[in-house]
């Protein structure tokens, strides 16, 4: 272990001479916390009677932070976010990554994200006298009802089928998928997990609630939009305000 240096100290009392000769300080150290807390300088106290209030000691006066995981598969069908058994374009809360939180300071950077393993069924239809028709699913980032644009998550299509141009509605006669274990080249299949990892850093957040939520969308149209759906195998939210 480093041996602590000896101190002794003046009459009068000041931050940067109870620093000299000290373990570190925090304005040679910027790797620290109290560097980023701004040490003992006069201006982190409350003004105008330079109190010492409960945030200056109350655990959080730095920074708080919030993680949740979860290790239950959820599954999501394409059907349930859709009243039509065609093109389904509505969104799900993802209730393991949508959390509410309260943030008990302004906090000068919130980063926020979340990462999970996703498994997907999802088609590329080969139609006959047509282009193909390519499915997927969407996962989508918010904060306080404000989608975070750039933590868009695509998830692409896992299998390959043909559909007829005079195909119905829930009517899988005639339809026939591959078994998704054919593995190609740049291309997705059915039996892979799908890593999703996504972070957004905020520097306009207040004290208050606050709410971030995860959704799922499914672009999925058919003809067996009832049975194609989306497992989240394993993931985790986390947030951390700094004041």
């Amino acid at each position: 272990m480093p041996t602590l240096p000896s101190m002794s100290l003046s009459g009068t009392i000041s931050p940067e001479e109870i620093y000299d000769g000290g373990l570190f300080d925090p304005k040679l150290s910027p790797q620290t916390l109290e560097m980023l807390n701004g040490g003992l300088d006069i201006n982190n106290f409350g003004a105008p009677d330079h109190s010492i209030g409960p945030r200056m000691w109350q655990l959080g006066s730095f920074a708080m932070g919030y993680s949740s995981a979860f290790e239950a598969t959820e599954s999501l069908f394409a059907r349930q976010v859709s009243s039509a058994d065609n093109a389904t374009s509505e969104k799900v809360i993802h209730a393991s990554l949508t959390h509410r939180l309260f943030i008990p300071f302004a906090p000068k950077c919130l980063i926020f994200g979340y990462q999970a393993w996703f498994q997907q069924d999802a088609t590329i239809w080969n139609v006959e006298d047509g282009p193909q028709d390519i499915e997927r699913w969407v996962v989508r980032l918010y904060i306080d009802g404000v989608e975070q644009k750039h933590a868009e998550v695509q998830l692409p299509a896992t299998r390959w089928s043909d559909k007829p141009a005079d195909w119905v509605d829930g009517d899988l006669t005639g339809i026939t998928h591959d078994d998704g274990s054919t593995v190609i080249d740049g291309k997705s299949y059915e039996a892979r997990w799908r890593y999703a990892s996504k972070s957004v850093t905020a520097l306009s957040v207040s004290k208050g609630h606050h709410e971030f939520k995860v959704t799922m969308e499914a672009e999925i149209s058919g003809p067996d939009v009832k049975r194609e759906k989306c497992k989240s195998v394993i993931g985790s939210f986390q947030a951390l305000a700094i004041r």
